[in-house]
């Protein structure tokens, strides 16, 4: 699994949360944290079809009667797992949001944690197995992450439109980022596509310097030497 978030001084090398690491949302809860982690394991090696709730109690280490107190049903662990994937993005968006420095460092940033996320070992094999899931839950998350994305990518809007004086559509441009990034669970990217981010970031900070006038210096007085 990956590590915790790093922001370097640049603010752009932003990595993903460890989802073997607690949760500040709502599966706080030791057992069932260590319940999740048992199921996105064996979610894994063998699919939803195939998982039996003894088989997610033995890959967590707990008794079934611990795993039935938590999840009465295979659906609700599932239910439970795609819920704690999705706040594991949340959660990342709104460090981004915080901690990032400028507009396009945002944008470098976001486009680093979907990146990372979406080639993580475990999303990759259960991808494999059984990508009806893993296609439901975008679906099932869409809008959510979409709103994520927004809220770290507004201040880059708000200088997109005061460089280029246009009014852009933010949500769509925003569904764009999400788009372009999930299509990785589908076409595993290659070396030149993992500098997308840096590219990308690179490009539009450019344009944008571009747009933007110099300021102008202030006129001499007349009569200074």
């Amino acid at each position: 699994m990956s590590k915790e978030f790093d922001v370097g001084e640049s603010g752009g090398a932003m990595r993903p949360p460890d989802l073997r690491r607690p949760s500040t949302g709502r599966d706080t809860n030791a057992s069932a944290q260590k319940i999740l982690l048992g199921a996105i394991e064996t979610l894994a090696r063998r699919g939803s079809r195939s998982l039996s709730m003894s088989d997610v109690a033995e890959a967590a280490n707990v008794s079934r009667a611990t795993l039935y107190r938590y999840f009465p049903t295979k659906e609700s662990v599932l239910e439970a797992v795609s819920e704690y994937i999705s706040d594991s993005f949340i959660r990342g968006a709104q460090r981004i949001a915080g901690e990032a420095k400028s507009p396009t460092e945002k944008l470098q940033a976001i486009m680093s944690l979907q990146f990372n996320l979406a080639t993580e070992a475990f999303i990759t094999r259960i991808t494999e197995v059984e990508p009806g899931l893993v296609l439901k839950f975008l679906a099932d998350h869409y809008d959510r992450h979409v709103s994520a994305i927004r809220n770290v990518l507004d201040p880059l809007y708000d200088a997109i439109e005061a460089s280029a004086k246009i009014e852009v559509d933010r949500d769509v441009l925003s569904a764009s980022v999400l788009r372009m990034q999930l299509s990785l669970v589908i076409v595993p990217p290659d070396e030149r596509w993992r500098t997308s981010p840096q590219v990308l970031t690179d490009m539009l900070s450019a344009l944008m310097g571009a747009i933007t006038p110099p300021a102008r210096k202030p006129a001499a007085r007349r009569g200074a030497r």
